[in-house]
C-alpha cells in the first residue's frame, strides 16, 4: 500500500511540474504561418535585420516591393512562421518569378507548412534560395513531394560558395 501511494504521489508531482517529466518536454512545438501585415510587421522587420546575413535578398525585394504581391516578378506575398511560444522561427515568400526565399532557425517541421502556403500562391516553385543546409534539406523534400516546377527529373543541381573576403588597401 506504501508503494502505490509513493508512486501516485510522484506521478501526480510528474502531471503538475512539466520540468520534472522528461516525457512532457519531447511533445513537438506547433507552428503557424501568419501573412506579414501591419499587426506583425514591426516583428517581422526585427527578424529580417537580425538575420540580415541570411535575408539580404528578401530585405532587398521587400523594401522596393512591399510586403504583398504586385506585378513585379520579384514581389511576393511575405510569412512569418511562429512556434507555440509566438517567436518568429521562419520568415519566407514566394516571389512572383517563382523563386522562394527561406529564412529560419528551426531545420525541420517547417517544410509542410512553407510547401502548402505556396501551394495557395498558385505560382510554381522554380528555384530556392535559402541558407546553405537548410536549402539542400527543403528542395529535396519539395522534390520529393514532386512540387517543384521541373519534378525530379529535370534536376540540375548548382552549389554555390561565395566568399567574401576585406581585402587590405
Amino acid at each position: 500500500m506504501g508503494e502505490s501511494m509513493s508512486f501516485r504521489i510522484c506521478s501526480e508531482a510528474l502531471a503538475i511540474n512539466p520540468l520534472r517529466n522528461p516525457y512532457s518536454l519531447i511533445r513537438p512545438p506547433v507552428y503557424t504561418v501568419e501573412q506579414v501585415d501591419t499587426t506583425n510587421e514591426h516583428a517581422f522587420n526585427a527578424y529580417l535585420y537580425q538575420h540580415e546575413d541570411e535575408t539580404l535578398t528578401m530585405v532587398c525585394c521587400y523594401s522596393s516591393h512591399g510586403k504583398n504581391i504586385g506585378d513585379h516578378p520579384f514581389s511576393g506575398n511575405f510569412k512569418l512562421i511562429r512556434d507555440d511560444q509566438q517567436n518568429i522561427v521562419s520568415i519566407f515568400v514566394l516571389l512572383k518569378c517563382g523563386t522562394l526565399l527561406v529564412s529560419s532557425t528551426v531545420k525541420d517541421s517547417i517544410f509542410e507548412l512553407i510547401a502548402q502556403s505556396c501551394q495557395r500562391e498558385a505560382i510554381a516553385i522554380t528555384s530556392l534560395m535559402a541558407e546553405h543546409e537548410l536549402g539542400i534539406a527543403i528542395w529535396e523534400w519539395l522534390k520529393n513531394a514532386n512540387l517543384t516546377a521541373h519534378g525530379p527529373e529535370r534536376e540540375k543541381s548548382l552549389l554555390q560558395s561565395v566568399y567574401t573576403s576585406i581585402l587590405p588597401f
